[in-house]
């Protein structure tokens, strides 16, 4: 959610240049927390290949869904607490 985020602009842009031909990811979550599959479509356009490591296609909805909010749990609560904390350091 954060298009900022520098490692992965990195590895986009190193992606996009074909500098790279493989990306290894230990879990999903850790490239993408949202549209892995399309972030995985676009780099095997540029001719990367991504390999997770722990890929577990056998989990149920509900328990996939329960990942997701819990990823959207964890995102939204950092932002919050990363803002409490700066207005205490101005």
């Amino acid at each position: 959610m954060n298009d900022k985020r520098t490692g992965f602009n990195q590895l986009t842009n190193l992606v996009i240049t074909g500098k790279i031909s493989k990306v290894i990811v230990e879990h999903k979550d850790r490239l993408t927390r949202f549209q892995f599959n399309f972030i995985k479509k676009i780099f095997e356009t540029f001719g990367t290949e991504v390999i997770v490591v722990d890929d577990k296609d056998d989990v149920s909805d509900a328990e996939e869904l329960t990942r997701d909010m819990m990823s959207l749990l964890a995102c939204f609560s950092g932002k919050y607490y990363g803002k409490r904390s700066l207005e205490r350091r101005r």
